[in-house]
């Protein structure tokens, strides 16, 4: 399956969006670039955005889980993963091939 060029740039600029989001808030809790500098956008074959997040260490996670769990924004309703998708978790995205 092939996208149009159309749904890859529309799909780069919400990931893009998302991460250079991410990376702010992480920055703003004070986290230094060696935490938020892997955020990056991606894009599935189908034109999906992504956010990888990457890998941290287990006391940043902690960190960013107690910032995630303080904030009202984290109560925002997240919208279910697409019927189609294999995986159930609606912040856990599957590795794009």
């Amino acid at each position: 399956m092939t996208m149009d060029m159309q749904a890859y740039r529309d799909g780069r600029s919400k990931a893009t969006e998302a991460a250079e989001a991410v990376r702010e808030a992480l920055a703003g809790l004070g986290f230094p670039e060696s935490v938020w500098g892997s955020v990056r956008p991606m894009v599935t074959h189908s034109g999906k955005p992504y956010v990888h997040l990457g890998m941290v260490r287990a006391d940043v996670a902690e960190k960013i889980a107690e910032a995630m769990r303080t904030s009202s924004s984290a109560k925002l309703p997240l919208e279910p993963p697409d019927a189609g998708t294999a995986h159930a978790h609606p912040l856990i995205a599957p590795a794009p091939h």
